[in-house]
Order: structure tokens, then C-alpha cells, then sequence
């Protein structure tokens, strides 16, 4: 089995953190006591395939809340929201990997939309749905820069009229 038992003692009674990265593999067996080569590392994500941020590479949540999930058939509206991100330091976006996401003061939040910036002939776009049960209403918005692995919450309040378009 596998015994790369991260820090930790193992059934053979050492430490063998084969990837040196102090944690015990997803697939540690504690009463192995030989290693079989078998052994998977953990690699933390979204492991909900319909979520907005659903890695392929990951085997365990990194928490609870880790997963972002939009509902389109639990909301009565929606509106669509076309334009560029400006990023907090005055940037236009153009990482696939930035992305928009507009939520509501629920603990946990619901999300309502959620968009990566899609890149056309060199340019970054946002293509927003987002949907809610009020005719209108003031939602949080976090951007996330890739380029320095920063989401920034509250970036700005966001406006939701029901069955409208906003930009072009």
C-alpha cells in the first residue's frame, strides 16, 4: 500500500514523506508497511465538476465553501453584463485564469454569476449572466487577478435590474 504518511509515524514505524510536502497522501494506508509505489498526492481545488471553479486535477476540497456554484433554475431573473475588467491597479484584464464573481450577504453566500475573461483577437471580455429572485438589487463583486493570486473582495457594489443588458 502506501505509506507516504506526510509528518506522521507509519505501520512501519518511520516517517516517509515521499513528495516532502509534509502531508499524507490521499491514499495513505496506515497499516501498510511496505510501499507499493502507489501513492497519490493531495492536491486541494474544487472537486464538484459542475462548479464555476471545478479543477480536474483536484482530489480534496480545500474547504467547505471551496466550490462556487451559480443556480440558474433557483432565480425568477437575469441580466447580462458584456465589458472589460478593469483589475485594482488600473489594468485592463487579459488572463483567462481572472475571473468576476457577484454574490449576495448570505452566510455562505449564494453566487449569482460567475465569468473567466475570455480572450477575442487579443482583447479580455467578461460574458456575465447573473440571476436573482429581486427585480433589482445591490450585490458584492470579487475580482480575482491571477497574475498575483489576489481576490479582491467588495470591489465594487453591483446593480442587478432584472431582464436587462449591461455594455456592449
Amino acid at each position: 500500500g502506501c505509506t507516504d504518511n506526510g509528518s506522521e509515524i507509519n505501520g512501519a514505524g518511520i516517517n516517509n514523506d515521499l513528495d516532502e510536502d509534509g502531508l499524507p497522501a490521499f491514499n495513505y494506508n496506515s497499516s501498510a508497511n511496505t510501499d507499493d509505489a502507489s501513492c497519490i498526492a493531495i492536491l486541494y481545488g474544487c472537486t464538484n465538476s459542475f462548479a464555476f471553479n471545478y479543477s480536474s486535477e483536484a482530489n480534496l476540497d480545500t474547504d467547505p465553501t471551496s466550490c462556487i456554484s451559480v443556480y440558474p433554475n433557483q432565480n425568477e431573473y437575469n441580466m447580462t453584463v458584456l465589458g472589460r475588467l478593469i483589475l485594482p491597479d488600473g489594468t485592463i484584464s487579459l488572463n483567462a485564469s481572472d475571473y468576476v464573481l457577484i454574490y449576495d450577504n448570505e452566510n455562505p453566500p449564494n453566487y449569482l454569476g460567475a465569468s473567466n475573461i475570455e480572450l477575442i483577437n487579443g482583447s479580455g471580455y467578461i460574458f456575465l449572466m447573473v440571476y436573482s429572485n429581486s427585480i433589482s438589487a445591490t450585490y458584492n463583486v470579487e475580482v480575482y487577478s491571477s497574475s498575483n493570486d489576489q481576490a479582491y473582495n467588495n470591489y465594487n457594489a453591483f446593480e442587478f435590474m432584472a431582464d436587462q443588458s449591461l455594455g456592449n
